[in-house]
């Protein structure tokens, strides 16, 4: 059985490690505000997970609307389905 809660929190927990790592000394100060971020962006990915597997499409939705917004019409996985 799949995990997406657990696999999302690993996701994000890495993030920070590679941040962290990777990080300036003399930016450190910028941890809790990393941490914030992340903590924030987990919390939304973890809703729309949630509400996606509620409604069965409502990421789709979403998705769509945010590709809509950059000016892509369609994800070129949706563009092979018609050559097909």
């Amino acid at each position: 059985r799949k995990k997406p809660i657990r696999s999302i929190f690993e996701f994000h927990k890495s993030a920070y490690r590679l941040i962290n790592k990777y990080n300036n000394p003399f930016l450190r100060f910028l941890n809790p505000l990393v941490i914030g971020a992340l903590a924030l962006r987990l919390t939304l990915v973890l809703f729309v997970n949630r509400i996606g597997a509620w409604s069965g499409g409502i990421q789709s939705f979403m998705r769509a609307s945010v590709l809509k917004g950059f000016g892509i019409k369609r994800l070129p996985s949706q563009r092979l389905r018609g050559i097909r």
